[in-house]
Formats: structure tokens, C-alpha cells, sequence
């Protein structure tokens, strides 16, 4: 019972036994640690008398002051994470403690406000509380744009850093950008800033922990070599759980995270209240005093370094003392006069920087060559320390240096002299920072110490060194990353799509013609093109909606005149609109290339996760799969990926170890299709056509294999067997005297070989054939990939006596204009000219156009695919040489056709 309720008790009348309420008194006063000593009965009436008039009087004033107004301080709720230390926590008797309870407290009795506070599990428990309205406030809290949309915040009470800490410092790397691509591995706190700040850097390996104990723990045992927290927070942590070394940060503060008290956005009278209140708070000296209590600064001279330096300076003392007991000074004097002697006279003439410097490291003596590395005259590197001339961290590790070479004295003479060389970074006067190697060595005159200090600039070597390693992950032409580098990337794109359970694709881009393009436009124009190709892709992924695009590492040069483009959270239908955006933007308009004016087609060929794979490899394989499909069909611009593209790819793998067994195992054979001269009616000439026999004596085509043998390089080796079997052939059909003709076709791998004419020439000596029976059909693509080298490999095969052919004459860029610049002797127009010539009347425009352009020029002109009568009659009228195809006949055995070479005789009484 308090007196208050006794009071209130004897004014309504009721009766109270003085000798009890007396009791209850000195109980409650014990209670509240008051001290009333043992009395007698008596003495007992008269206290209880004298308190009975007091309460009275006390309870007149209540009465009288009821009227008045209660001057009730605020009470605000503050809800915060119950573990976050130093700002928060709670201690074993479950009160709220930390930098951020005790600053809030000093707010509070400024801004007259109580403040209950709650603490809950989180933070995201702690946002729920204040956007529910169950919580007023969070009395320290990080400034974000995103918070800012439910608080309001109050002045910043501190700004906290963030940096790259490390454990006792090496030297092994100086700031962030030195660990990209490296084995070091950093380590960040789940939903802390670090995770977001390397989500920027993919080039760095990283390890993510529950907490920050977890952390720091692995960095004490060497699993990991940094990690990446607001500084102050991982001293405090790292001291409380008292790891061996000390925690250090490395460079400039990555980020900078202010802080302060966040306010519900309903109460703006309170924030204003108390912003007015932290204002002054802020000005006090009280800040200081907590602000230092939750964040102690290390202090260098501690009592063991003392301790350490009194000792040094007793023994150094006594050194000196028996020094000059033996009257050695003038030796002494001696010695330094020849020393000096021989620093001047190196200064004079070395090439690299050397300078002298005391214990401390100030600047005695600089030569030329120090002043133009460290880019100051003499005057102001002279009576400065050289620390002063390095960044904080490499600073302090030069003076630890200095500090520590009596100790390293044995191990440096174990050393050799590169491993003597420790690099830093100086600053120049305009700021700039420079490489150096510094070694150090040390003399002694006098007793006192000296350091001879010998200086490299590697600044461009550092730089030569950091533009090779960017060019390992990067093309040098266009600057975009290259395959080495984005392994990385899509690594962690392909984690992200995991955890969201998102779709996530892979389109493979190839520029169409690139071969023809690099002949046509020299090298230098080829390049020009993909350059210019790269920049309207990058144009077109960062401006349009096609995904959002991670500091441009979206876009890959996978190789030659391929591209990769990576698209998050896109599916098969997301990865059609973004192809057809692709092939829509680059075909829009030509690319411009030394005044010349070059239209750019495209392929691509796409994957998706996690339909078509789960890893970089496969995604990448598959999309180049859909690549190859999509290039052999001329009509399809986009590909998906299906099973058929690895199977396709599987057959043209076992196709290119079966050719070479095939060609010594006599598996090609020819078959020969009749060429009917149209005004005579008579079969004179063949087109050799190879096949190939399997070992169940199925007949395959050449669709299979000839592609495969092109990609493989053995091309050539099936184009001489081929013009073995038909020389052969003819020459045994030319010694009875038929008179036929054959043409062989010439892949494009041949033009140019100057091998193959003398092994003609060796071949048609060998079997007595007169080389004008033989004919090279040449398809117009492959002669224009280099105009010269086709005009001179023609000459020479019309040189040997031998027939050229221009095969499917109409498919190249510019026909016409390259027909009279290659002196061939047949115009074979391409099938898909012929076979709707019933049905197109611009196809029967083209092929009449082509036919009249042939015979101006002195050429005879064959219609190939000429499978019907119609066809036929047309071709005729138009006043065609020759026709070929199933009309006139299959291919078949040349010797049954020439011996009965009646196959035809309706076809030539219809001609006649």
C-alpha cells in the first residue's frame, strides 16, 4: 500500500489502525530503500501522527490543484531488431541497450516523449510493426529510398561505412577492383548491403552467410580472404568474439549509410519533434561521450606497445652508452663520411629512383631518377615522410615495414632480391596514383638507424598487366565480353532464374554472308561491320523493353561473326518478340563501311531455361544447335531447340570419322544424269553425281555427307576421288570413241589449290584423255568469295584444255555483273528459276533474261530440274541449250545408258 492510498483512505473517512498503517508505511519504505530505524509503540503514535497531518495536507493540494493542467509526457512505441549490435540489443535481464537506445533516451528527454520499446526478431518484423501503426518509431535506422515511401526520417544521427575488411592485412590486395577474376573469395551477410554491391561484380567470387559471427569466423581460419559490412558493426562484433588479429579496412569506403530516426508517416508532428530534439543532441557533448562508448577507436599505443617501446629504448640507450664508453666515435665519424660518399655517388648515376630515409621514414636525400617517378622536385619530397605520399592502407603497411626490419634482418638474407621488392602506390602531385617496387636495406651511423630505399616505377607494367586480364574476359574489337568472362555471369543469371523459379533464354546470333562480305570489303571492312554490328545490338537491348539489362553484360561476342544474347525472365514467346526485334533492327538499314553501303541478315538459333539445360554449357550448346538448323534452313530466321539439332549434329560428328575409312574402302561411286541437247534431241553429255554405300549397301545421298565434309576439311579429298572415278570413266568411253562429255562439281575448298592442277595434269597423262571432254561446274557463291582468286583458277583450268560451268547461276548477289567478269563456257540457271516457270511469271522473266544476257555474251545456258513436258516446252522457247532432270532422266550407270542410247527416242522426235 503507498502512502498515496493511505492518504486517500483517511480523507474519505475510512478508519485505518494507526499501528498497522504505520507498519505499511515503513514496509513501503523499505521497499523503496528507505531506511527507518526500530522505535518503540510511542514512538510509533507520534511518527504516525505527524504523517496523518502531512497526508492531509497533501491531499488539500491535490484537491486544489485538480483544476490544474497535467503537463502528461508522450508515450511512443519504438520497435527495433533485438539483435544488431552495437546499435542494438538486449541485455540478460531482457532491457533494451546500444547506441541507438541510448542516443534515442537522450532524444526522448530533450522532445519531453517515453518511449516503450519493443524488440522483435527482425527487421522485416520491425517495418511490419511501423507500416501497421503498432510501432511509432525505429530509433536508428539506415536511409534508403525505398523506406523513405512509409517513414519519415529524421537528421542523420551518423553516417556508417561500409568497406572491404580484411584480417591483418598482407598486402595481398589493395581495394575491390583488384579481386575481379581473382581466387579470392568475399564473404557477405544475407540482406546486408555487401550481397548487393557484389551483385555489380560478377567477376568476384563470393560466399553469402546467415550472419556476420559466421563470417568473420571463416575469415579468422583463412576460408575466406575479405568481407564486405559497415565497418564500425564488424570491429564491435569481431572484438566481442575476440578473434586473433584485428579487423581492417582496405581502400575508400564503398558505400556511406546514413542513419537516423524513423518516424511513422502518420506522425509528422512527432518527427518534427524529434529532428528539433536529435538537432540538439547532435551539438552536445553527450554524443561524443556515447558515440565513443559503442565505438571505440583502436588505439595505436596501447600498453603492450609502450611497454615494448620502453624496453627498445632502454636497450637502445644502453647500446649507445656502451658505444661511446669505447671511444669509438671517430671511426664512427669515418664511416659516415665514406657512406656518404657512396650514397651521393649513387644518386648521381643509378637509373632508378633511391632515396634515404630515417627511422621514421622521412625523406633525407632524393636523386633525378626519384623525382621523376615520384613526379616532385627535391624541395618537396625532402623533409616529408613517404607515407604521407601513399594511400591510409598501404601507408600504414610501409611504416609497419620500417618498424619490423630488425626482426626481418635473417629472413631478408635468406631472400633473394626480387622477393625483397614490395609494391605500393604513391601519389603524384597532380593526384595520380603510380606503381611502384620499393626494397628496402638498412645502415646504421652513429648508432642511428638509416634506410636506403631503392624505387621501380611498374606503373605502365601494372597497366599492360590490367589490360591483358581485361582482354582474357573481353573481345578486344568490340569491347564486349567474351566467352572466358561470361561462363561468370550467366552462372548467376542461371542461380537467379532457380531461386524465382524464372525462364530464362539464350538466343545465338550469326551474321549471314560474313565470308563473302570480308572478300568482298577487304578484312578491315569485315571488321567494321561487326563493330558496327556489337553497337546497334548493345543500342537495341539497353533502349527497348526486351529485358533488363545487368551493367550490359547481356551481350556476348561468342566468336567470329557470332553473338550471344542473354534475356532474364524471358520465355519461347518473350525470346520470338525479342528475335524478330533483333533481325528487324539490324536489317532495317544498311551498315555503312569506307562510302559503301552493305544490307546485314542474321540467323538465330535459341534456347530456353530450363526447358533446353540447366547450365551455361548446355545452354550454349543448344542455342548453337538451333544456330546450325536455323543457318541449313534457308527460310527460317529464328530456331527453338529441339532433340533433331543434337541428333543432326551426332550424325555429321559419325559422318566426319566416316569419310577418309570410306574414300580407301571404295564406298563413293558415281552416278551419271543425261544432259540433253535440246535442238539435236542427243545425249552427249553427264553430270557425275556421287553416292556413297553404307555398309548394309544403302545408297545415300550427298546431302548427308557433303555438308559434314565441307565443315571437317575433307571436302577436297572427296572432290579428287570424285574426279578420279569420272576420268577414269571417261577415258575408257573415249578410247572406244562415244564422244560424251562429263561434268564434275568443284567445291569451293578447291579454288585456288595450286596442288590440283599439277595433279591433273599427272592424271590425264596418265590415263591418255583429251582434257576437253571434261567439264568444272563451279557454283557462283563459292567464286565469289574471292573474285580474283576464281578468275585466276579458271584461266588455269582452261588453260589445261578443260570446260568451266557456272552452277546455280541467279542465287548470288550480283549475277549479272560477275557473269562477264569469269570466263565460263556453260550457264547452268538454278532449279528454283525452272521448276515454277508454269506458274510464276516472274521466274519466266528471270529465266528469259538470263538466257538472252548468256548467248550475248557467247554462252551456252542449261536448265536444271526439268521435270515436266511444260517445263520443258517453255525452256525450249526460250531458246534453252540444254535441259536437265527427271523429265529427260534419273541419274543412272553411265555404261547402261551410252550402250543402249535409245532411252530417249520420243523425247527426241518431240524436239525434232
Amino acid at each position: 500500500m503507498g502512502i498515496g492510498q493511505i492518504d486517500a483512505a483517511n480523507i474519505s473517512g475510512t478508519k485505518v489502525n494507526e499501528i498497522q498503517w504505520l507498519d505499511d508505511i515503513i514496509d513501503w519504505s523499505r521497499e523503496k530503500g528507505y531506511q527507518i530505524i526500530n522505535m518503540g509503540r510511542c514512538s510509533r503514535q507520534h511518527l504516525a501522527c505527524l504523517l496523518l497531518a502531512l497526508t492531509w495536507q497533501t491531499g488539500i493540494s491535490a484537491e486544489l490543484d485538480e483544476d490544474r493542467p497535467v503537463d502528461a509526457r508522450q508515450t511512443v512505441v519504438a520497435v527495433f531488431p533485438e539483435r544488431f549490435a552495437p546499435i542494438y540489443s538486449i541485455t540478460v535481464n531482457s532491457l533494451p541497450t546500444g547506441f541507438g537506445i541510448e542516443i534515442m533516451e537522450e532524444v526522448a528527454s530533450r522532445a519531453g516523449v517515453t518511449v516503450e520499446y519493443v524488440p522483435v526478431a527482425s527487421w522485416d518484423a520491425a517495418f511490419a510493426q511501423l507500416k501497421s501503426g503498432q510501432a511509432d518509431i525505429i530509433p536508428n535506422l539506415g536511409i534508403t529510398e525505398k523506406r523513405k515511401a512509409f517513414v519519415n526520417f529524421t537528421r542523420p544521427i551518423n553516417k556508417i561505412p561500409v568497406s572491404l575488411l580484411v584480417l591483418e592485412d598482407k598486402g595481398l590486395f589493395d581495394q575491390l577492383d583488384d579481386l575481379r577474376g581473382s581466387r579470392y573469395i568475399v564473404g557477405v551477410v544475407r540482406d546486408n548491403v555487401g550481397v548487393n554491391i557484389l551483385n555489380q561484380e560478377p567477376a568476384i567470387r563470393s560466399r553469402e552467410y546467415p550472419h556476420l559471427a559466421d563470417a568473420l569466423l571463416d575469415l579468422a581460419t583463412n576460408k575466406i580472404d575479405a568481407i564486405i559490412y559497415p565497418t564500425p558493426l564488424a570491429k564491435y562484433l569481431a572484438r566481442n568474439l575476440r578473434l586473433k588479429g584485428q579487423i581492417q579496412a582496405i581502400g575508400e569506403p564503398l558505400r556511406e549509410i546514413p542513419r537516423a530516426i524513423a518516424v511513422n508517416k502518420q506522425q509528422p508532428e512527432l518527427a518534427e519533434k524529434l529532428d528539433r530534439a536529435l538537432q540538439e543532441v547532435l551539438a552536445s557533448k553527450t554524443y561524443g561521450t556515447i558515440y565513443s562508448r559503442w565505438h571505440p577507436e583502436t588505439v595505436f599505443w596501447d600498453h603492450r606497445r609502450v611497454t615494448y617501446l620502453v624496453l627498445a629504448l632502454v636497450v637502445m640507450g644502453l647500446l649507445a652508452y656502451g658505444y661511446f664508453r669505447f671511444n669509438v666515435l671517430r671511426r664512427i665519424n669515418k664511416a659516415l663520411e665514406s657512406t656518404n660518399a657512396f650514397i651521393n655517388t649513387v644518386l648521381d648515376i643509378s637509373a632508378e629512383g633511391i632515396l634515404t630515409l630515417n627511422r621514421n621514414g622521412m625523406v633525407l636525400t632524393a636523386n633525378k631518377a626519384a623525382e621523376e617517378i615520384f613526379g616532385r622536385n627535391k624541395a618537396s619530397l625532402v623533409e616529408y615522410s613517404i607515407a604521407s605520399l601513399m594511400p591510409e592502407v598501404e601507408a600504414n603497411e610501409f611504416s609497419k615495414t620500417l618498424e619490423s626490419f630488425d626482426s626481418e634482418a635473417q629472413a631478408r638474407k635468406n631472400r633473394n632480391i626480387e622477393e625483397q621488392f614490395r609494391e605500393y602506390r604513391i601519389k603524384s602531385d597532380d593526384g595520380r596514383l603510380r606503381s611502384v617496387r620499393i626494397a628496402l636495406d638498412v645502415t646504421r651511423v652513429e648508432g642511428v638507424q638509416y634506410f636506403i630505399c631503392t624505387v621501380q616505377d611498374v606503373s605502365q607494367l601494372r597497366e599492360a598487366q590490367q589490360l591483358a586480364d581485361f582482354y582474357v574476359t573481353h573481345d578486344p574489337m568490340t569491347g564486349l565480353i567474351n566467352q572466358n568472362g561470361f561462363s561468370v555471369i550467366l552462372e548467376n543469371l542461371l542461380s537467379q532464374s532457380k531461386r524465382h523459379g524464372r525462364s530464362l533464354s539464350c538466343l545465338h546470333i550469326d551474321i549471314d554472308r560474313m565470308h563473302a562480305i570480308n572478300n568482298t570489303y577487304g578484312r578491315a571492312g569485315g571488321d567494321e561491320v561487326l563493330i558496327q554490328f556489337a553497337k546497334r545490338l548493345g543500342e537495341l537491348i539497353r533502349i527497348s523493353d526486351l529485358a533488363v539489362v545487368y551493367d550490359d553484360n547481356l551481350l556476348v561476342r561468342a566468336g567470329g561473326n557470332r553473338f550471344v544474347v542473354i534475356l532474364p525472365e524471358t520465355d519461347q514467346t518473350g525470346a520470338v518478340y525479342a528475335g524478330k526485334r533483333i533481325i528487324y533492327a539490324i536489317e532495317a538499314k544498311p551498315f555503312e563501311v569506307n562510302q559503301n553501303y552493305i544490307n546485314v541478315t542474321c540467323k538465330i538459333g535459341v534456347a530456353i531455361y530450363p526447358e533446353h539445360g540447366t547450365t551455361p554449357a548446355e545452354l550454349l550448346a543448344r542455342s548453337e544447335a538451333a544456330l546450325r538448323s536455323a543457318k541449313a534452313n534457308s527460310r527460317k530466321r529464328i530456331h527453338f531447340y529441339v532433340k533433331e539439332d543434337d541428333e543432326g549434329e551426332r550424325a555429321s560428328e559419325a559422318w566426319a570419322d566416316r569419310i577418309i575409312p570410306g574414300i580407301r574402302e571404295n564406298r563413293f561411286f558415281l552416278l551419271f544424269q543425261p544432259i540433253l541437247e535440246i535442238q539435236s534431241g542427243k545425249v552427249t553429255h553427264y553430270e557425275a553425281l556421287v553416292r556413297y554405300k553404307g555398309a548394309d549397301d544403302k545408297i545415300i545421298l550427298p546431302g548427308e555427307f557433303i555438308p559434314v565434309a565441307e565443315r571437317y576439311g575433307s571436302i577436297k579429298q572427296i572432290d579428287r576421288r570424285v574426279m578420279e572415278l569420272a576420268i577414269t570413266h571417261l577415258a575408257g568411253h573415249d578410247a572406244i570413241g562415244s564422244g560424251i562429255s562429263i561434268s564434275i562439281n568443284l567445291s569451293g575448298a578447291n579454288i585456288g589449290d595450286p596442288e590440283l592442277f599439277e595433279w591433273l595434269e599427272g592424271l590425264f597423262e596418265e590415263q591418255q584423255l583429251d582434257p576437253g571432254h571434261l567439264v568444272f561446274e563451279i557454283t557462283e557463291t563459292a567464286s565469289l568469295h574471292s573474285i580474283s582468286t576464281a578468275r585466276s583458277f579458271i584461266d588455269s583450268i582452261k588453260a589445261l584444255g578443260c570446260r568451266i560451268a557456272l552452277d546455280d547461276f541467279g542465287t548470288g548477289l550480283s549475277s549479272f555483273t560477275y557473269l562477264r567478269n569469269f570466263p565460263v563456257d556453260i550457264l547452268k540457271i538454278d532449279g528454283s528459276f525452272i521448276r515454277n516457270l508454269p506458274n510464276s511469271e516472274e521466274d519466266r522473266v528471270m529465266v528469259r533474261s538470263m538466257v538472252d544476257v548468256a548467248h550475248s555474251l557467247g554462252k551456252q545456258v542449261v536448265a536444271e530440274f526439268v521435270c515436266s513436258e511444260e517445263i520443258f516446252n517453255i525452256v525450249k522457247d526460250f531458246g534453252v541449250d540444254y535441259a536437265q532432270g527427271y523429265f529427260i532422266s534419273k541419274p543412272i550407270e553411265l555404261e547402261k545408258f551410252v550402250a543402249s542410247n535409245s532411252s530417249l527416242p520420243s523425247l527426241a522426235r518431240q524436239v525434232r
